[in-house]
């Protein structure tokens, strides 16, 4: 008896009727074809899947490494300038290094030893009778102090950090940190300097230093200011600092200046 085989009629309108007859085990093995691409496909899905995760993690693993890459070369460059100004020996920057490392230096205990001295002030505030009405304010001085209407600017280029200034014989000694915010990239620029008087008068000055720059991750600064003939130590109650790239300030702020 010959084997049983089925036929397979296709019909179209425009065209003329075809068949073509296939046994069991050509049915079969097209069946199994079809089973193994959707497993094939189905597993390639998954696949696929699984390498785009095992990515993610590794791409958020790399930002991870660069961050703690960028902040540990800001540590770097912090350290090699302190070296260079140990090895320079110049007083007044040896001084500006020590003003701004002071604060790192403190004990663990400080705020501790802080906030106690801060209670006991404040017991002993409660219990002191009360203090004397103010007297009245010298109405030819503005009330909102020399630094009201001196506009200021920072557009998350670069930062500033770690500033100090003292008087000395010759004028203000100035000593700041610059750091880059984008590590990724270098930024250049000029570093201005204007003098703000107990009036809120702005007198530009220039250090005898030069204080343009190009950094990728920070660089500390110092500048030796001279005062102005017409201004006297006494005069002198802020300094603005200005930062500029390329023909544009991208930083602009005001500092009071102690005149201990």
């Amino acid at each position: 008896m010959a084997k049983s085989k089925y036929t397979v009629i296709i019909m179209r309108d425009d065209a003329d009727v075809k068949r073509f007859k296939a046994g069991p085990a050509l049915l079969r093995f097209a069946g199994y074809l079809v089973s193994a691409l959707v497993l094939a496909a189905a597993g390639g899905v998954f696949g696929a899947y699984r390498l785009w995760r095992a990515n993610a993690v590794v791409v958020e693993e790399k930002k991870a490494l660069e961050q703690r890459l960028a902040g540990v070369n800001i540590k770097l460059e912090r350290l090699q300038n302190i070296e260079r100004i140990l090895v320079s020996n110049d007083p007044s920057e040896l001084k500006t290094l020590l003003a701004t490392i002071a604060p790192e230096t403190q004990p663990k205990n400080a705020d501790k030893n802080a906030d106690k001295a801060a209670a006991k002030d404040a017991a002993a505030a409660a219990t002191a009778p009360p203090p004397p009405a103010p007297a009245e304010p010298d109405k030819t001085q503005t009330a909102k102090g020399p630094f009201e209407g001196i506009p200021k600017v920072d557009l998350n280029v670069v930062g500033v950090e770690n500033i100090s200034m003292r008087f000395d014989a010759k004028g203000l000694v100035l000593g700041f940190g610059l750091k880059n915010v984008d590590p990724k990239s270098t930024i250049s620029g000029n570093v201005g300097l204007a003098l703000i008087t107990a009036s809120g008068q702005l007198v530009d000055v220039s250090a005898k230093e030069e204080l343009g720059f190009k950094i990728q991750l920070f660089k500390q600064m110092t500048a030796n200011i001279a005062l102005p003939p017409s201004l006297s130590k006494a005069d002198v109650a802020g300094l603005k600092l200005t930062i500029s790239s390329s023909g544009k300030t991208i930083f602009s702020d005001v500092y009071p200046v102690s005149q201990n």
